[in-house]
């Protein structure tokens, strides 16, 4: 009898341990599936729903998940699954990002256990905290990182359109000191060599005669020049008659047929735009030119709602689509990597369709109107 007695309490620590055992292994099984819950959410951009989902997932780790809770503080946004009046045992770990603490997050119970006992916290539980507080520290400083690094690309691209924008207006300021000052004093002086020819002896009329071709020459050259530089009709006639221009030079120097066809009328667009397009266009048929080994090459201008479409075909050799525009190369792929850039920035966007030996066609949607003026 007495042993009996004696070997009561021992069984009952058996027992004990047995539960503490099972409830151990109950708990270890849990974690798992908790991590795998968060460590979903952090792949998520919305911070919001991330705080939710780990408040949501975390305290199905718990001993008791039915009365515990859990809350996170970040710079100053809360999210918890219990207002804070019901918490009576809360456990806490920092969310560090670059050696500062940005929040907080806690774990905790609103009533005590189902069998009595005061609610605490297993050595397992207090792990898998810190785990997921450090988790959540790596989380904000990368989403940190990159947007800086989107703040810094965004800066970049701005920059780039204003600088495209500065260099088309010197240009046009460049064009027209060509046209006013040298175009103009050679057509005067042509007029004079020509007043000439009445009071030259007949001797000196084929020097004259030379003197006059060379001077006619030269005028053409420099209208030439000056359209190249910044072609007058962009600003004048706009988009549709300076890309018919661009068609005609591109069929007089490279011997390659551009049709140009045009939706009537063709919607208003602000100058920063219609300079935007004319290049981009003028980059694309130079890139036909150079590397397509093309027949004939078209260029579509159409009316998209509130956007305008610009479409490029040719019956050229094509190419591989992948990776090509996405950043700068030496072989073509610069200039419509930089178009991209410069379109993005304008809030479009650029297509890319080809297939090696069935040509190409490459489409640019822009709205209207741009950034640095009102909608035309």
């Amino acid at each position: 009898m007495t042993m009996a007695l004696d070997m009561q309490p021992r069984m009952q620590g058996i027992e004990d341990d047995k539960v503490r055992l099972s409830d151990g292994i109950a708990r270890r099984a849990k974690e798992p599936s908790c991590i795998f819950a968060l460590l979903k959410a952090l792949n998520s951009p919305d911070l919001e729903m991330v705080m939710q989902r780990v408040v949501e997932a975390l305290p199905s780790a718990l001993t008791h998940a039915e009365l515990a809770y859990a809350a996170v503080t970040i710079r100053g946004k809360t999210c918890s699954t219990v207002i804070a009046e019901r918490r009576k045992l809360s456990l806490r770990a920092p969310i560090v990002v670059s050696d500062e603490e940005a929040g907080v997050l806690e774990i905790g119970y609103v009533d005590v256990f189902p069998d009595g006992r005061t609610p605490r916290f297993e050595s397992e539980e207090h792990e898998l905290l810190v785990l997921i507080a450090n988790r959540m520290g790596e989380y904000l400083a990368l989403r940190e990182a990159q947007s800086q690094i989107s703040t810094y690309q965004d800066h970049l691209r701005c920059l780039a359109s204003e600088l495209t924008l500065t260099e088309e207006r010197q240009r046009r300021t460049l064009a027209l000191a060509v046209h006013d000052r040298i175009g103009q004093g050679l057509a005067v002086a042509k007029l004079k060599l020509e007043s000439l020819r009445h009071v030259l002896p007949s001797e000196h009329q084929s020097r004259l005669d030379d003197v006059t071709v060379l001077i006619k020459q030269i005028v053409h050259d420099t209208r030439t020049l000056t359209f190249e530089i910044s072609p007058p009709v962009l600003y004048e006639l706009g988009l549709k008659q300076a890309v018919v221009w661009l068609s005609e030079h591109v069929k007089r120097d490279f011997g390659l047929p551009v049709t140009v066809r045009c939706d009537e009328p063709l919607s208003a667009i602000g100058e920063g735009v219609r300079v935007m397009l004319f290049r981009s266009i003028q980059e694309l048929l130079t890139n036909v030119v150079k590397h397509a080994n093309a027949t004939r090459a078209t260029v579509h201008l159409r009316n998209e709602l509130d956007q305008i479409c610009v479409v490029v075909e040719d019956d050229g050799i094509g190419f591989d689509v992948k990776g090509l525009g996405h950043r700068p190369s030496t072989s073509g792929g610069f200039g419509l990597f930089s178009i991209r850039e410069r379109i993005h920035h304008l809030g479009g966007k650029i297509e890319v369709f080809s297939v090696l030996g069935e040509g190409s066609r490459i489409q640019v949607f822009v709205p209207r109107g741009d950034a640095t003026e009102p909608r035309a």
